[in-house]
């Protein structure tokens, strides 16, 4: 080999040792840390999750590596948590230290004003969030939330929304818009003082906006952990800018209620949330250290908002998806309505204890949508802290993979079937599995827990007191294909409520 040849291949084997000594600092990962794939710099993990259904694959992951593992989502170092015991070990027993908010870019762009300042209950963390959420579930209480109160405006809503399904009864409709304004009015009710009307122009464009950004949730997923892909035109730019567009007309829609509110604000006669939360921000006026302020309320009311529409909404939707696919599930919750009410009145949460069957249709149905599927992304907050043996990092993003936990075969077998009578004991009693946690558990458990129930039951059992659910012709069943994004939803499809003989 002459002096030439010895020189390149020198700088070859320089150059190949360099970049693996490259890779693997930019992959490695903290000392002690769970185990799991490598991946590559920059983007981690993504391309390889993004090439399938992405919750699929982080429960294979955790078949693979065990049901705590680490990962890297693009370059932000992960842990997942696949099994009930260890997201109840984690978020339960170490509520604090796995209490943290992750930021994700576009959850955290939902929140945070021009100058970047997060706000609201969702994304906040820290003294913060504590003083923000024990004031919104306090207020939440005071205006009905887990009250038989609040029974009353579920059940109209259910009335108005009954009527403007019996004018198209029999005809394939998507119901997404429906029943998204009548999830949303309940909510309206405590927070606003008010209901809109299904043909009100405004609230329809401000439902249009949230349909459309969930919708384009899973598409941006990306961004959350490649943020820099949001300046290349077609990798995303577009699209986020979109985003970003209609989370500013949201915000603007409930600045303009807020504004509504203080010039009719009297403190002698608080009407709903927004004037309890006038009255707050006036109260602590004097304190400096308050969080409590007009650039806070908007995006607490849009949290609230928000997630007192989506979730319930969607899970809604797809109980009528799941109905076309199990009719006799649908008979058997029909027969027990007939017995236990009738056809003369609207359900109660009377009738709840007395309809085992029912309400285990429910349980089941919330297992089988996986609405929230990752919840929403925890972090550490605390050096020093372990798991099952594990050393985590302070500010370790931490996924509790829900779809994993509702689709163990151990606790759940047939994970893919429906069947209601796994959540019944042998004597036809209701037997609720603690391994069903879609509203999650711990610090950080769902804000409207309560209200989802009472609402799932009230509406649920009204759609099938009054129709019989139907594919949208003949027996061609809509796919149950998921748009997974920051929700895990239907895709739009039409169902036929027939009216029941």
């Amino acid at each position: 080999m002459d002096v030439g040849s010895f020189s390149q291949w020198c700088t070859a084997l320089l150059l190949a040792v360099s970049v693996y000594l490259l890779v693997t600092y930019l992959t490695r990962k903290p000392a002690g840390s769970p185990p799991g794939p490598r991946g590559l710099p920059v983007v981690g993990s993504l391309l390889h999750l993004g090439r399938t259904n992405p919750l699929a694959a982080l429960t294979e992951l955790g078949e693979k590596y065990g049901p705590i593992f680490s990962i890297y989502f693009g370059p932000r170092f992960t842990v997942v948590l696949n099994d009930y015991e260890l997201i109840k070990e984690a978020f339960l027993k170490q509520g604090e230290a796995f209490s943290g908010r992750a930021h994700a870019f576009i959850i955290k762009s939902l929140m945070s004003d021009e100058k970047g300042n997060l706000h609201g209950i969702l994304e906040t963390d820290g003294a913060h969030w504590k003083e923000q959420r024990k004031f919104a579930l306090s207020g939440l209480r005071d205006f009905g939330m887990g009250k038989m109160s609040m029974e009353g405006k579920i059940q109209e809503e259910a009335e108005v929304l009954l009527n403007e399904i019996k004018g198209n009864a029999g005809r394939p409709v998507d119901y997404q818009f429906l029943l998204g304004n009548a999830v949303s009015n309940v909510i309206c009710n405590i927070v606003f003082g008010s209901r809109f009307e299904y043909d009100h122009a405004d609230f329809q464009q401000l439902l249009t906006l949230l349909n459309e950004n969930v919708r384009q949730a899973g598409n941006l997923e990306m961004l959350n952990f490649l943020p820099w892909l949001r300046f290349i035109p077609g990798a995303g730019r577009g699209q986020y800018l979109g985003f970003l567009a209609r989370v500013d007309k949201g915000v603007s829609w409930v600045k303009q209620r807020i504004a509504e509110h203080k010039k009719s604000f009297d403190r002698d006669n608080i009407r709903d949330f927004v004037d309890l939360y006038i009255k707050q921000i006036e109260d602590m006026a004097q304190n400096k250290s308050t969080t409590f302020t007009y650039d806070e309320a908007p995006y607490v009311i849009t949290n609230l908002f928000a997630a007192g529409t989506e979730t319930t909404a969607t899970t809604l939707r797809w109980s009528l998806l799941y109905m076309t696919y199990y009719p006799h599930v649908a008979k058997k919750v029909q027969e027990e309505i007939d017995a236990v009410i009738g056809r003369g009145r609207l359900p109660s949460m009377k009738d709840k204890p007395n309809m085992p069957y029912t309400e285990a249709t429910i349980l089941e149905l919330q297992r089988l949508a996986h609405v929230v599927p990752l919840a929403i992304p925890h972090a550490i907050t605390k050096e020093n802290t372990t798991l099952r043996g594990y050393q985590i990092p302070n500010g370790t993003m931490v996924f509790a993979n829900l779809y994993a936990v509702h689709r163990d075969p151990k606790r759940f077998p047939e994970p893919d079937v429906m069947k209601p009578e796994r959540f019944l004991d042998e004597n036809g009693k209701l037997s609720n599995s603690e391994h069903l946690i879609p509203f999650s558990i711990g610090w950080r458990v769902c804000l409207g827990e309560m209200l989802a129930k009472m609402e799932l039951f009230l509406f649920f059992t009204a759609f099938l007191q009054n129709f019989d659910i139907l594919p949208p012709e003949g027996d061609k069943l809509a796919p149950l294909t998921p748009i997974i994004g920051l929700t895990r939803s239907p895709l739009p499809h039409s169902t036929r409520l027939v009216l029941r003989p």
